[in-house]
């Protein structure tokens, strides 16, 4: 008799299913989500999203605030009011795919997951990344 065999998780980088996460986020003037160091744009808040000791950022110790699979996963006040919400910004969704090597999502519960750093890295580094993501994200 053949016993079934767990499956692996996938390898780093390997496709995740087409997975999509989501986050609200202000619009810069030329269509796509504002760049910049706060909660309501394309970036992290050094020391309060992530610990960065020294000037760098480690994997599995916080990142992006995402909410995976839908925007419903987002908290009502991040939700714009036409999607049951009470925020001021637009949603944005990416898919886990487009990641590329410098960024991972994390999921750390059911509504809420992290776009964190693949390895470790400069603060910098880690905040370019996320902004070399912009064109990826779509206007849901």
């Amino acid at each position: 008799m053949v016993r079934p065999v767990a499956p692996l998780p996938p390898p780093a980088g390997a496709s995740v299913g087409g997975r999509k996460v989501y986050r609200a986020m202000r619009e810069d003037p030329a269509g796509g989500p504002l760049i910049g160091p706060t909660a309501r744009m394309l970036g992290v808040r050094p020391d309060d999203d992530i610990p960065v000791v020294n000037g760098r950022v480690s994997p599995g110790t916080g990142g992006m605030s995402v909410a995976p699979d839908s925007p419903m996963n987002l908290p009502s006040h991040r939700r714009p009011p036409k999607i049951g919400g009470t925020g001021k910004d637009p949603v944005w969704g990416i898919d886990l795919d487009s990641l590329g090597g410098d960024i991972v999502f994390r999921q750390d519960s059911s509504k809420h997951g992290l776009l964190e750093p693949a390895r470790e890295m400069s603060i910098e580094e880690f905040q370019n990344a996320l902004a070399d993501l912009a064109s990826k994200w779509f206007k849901r």
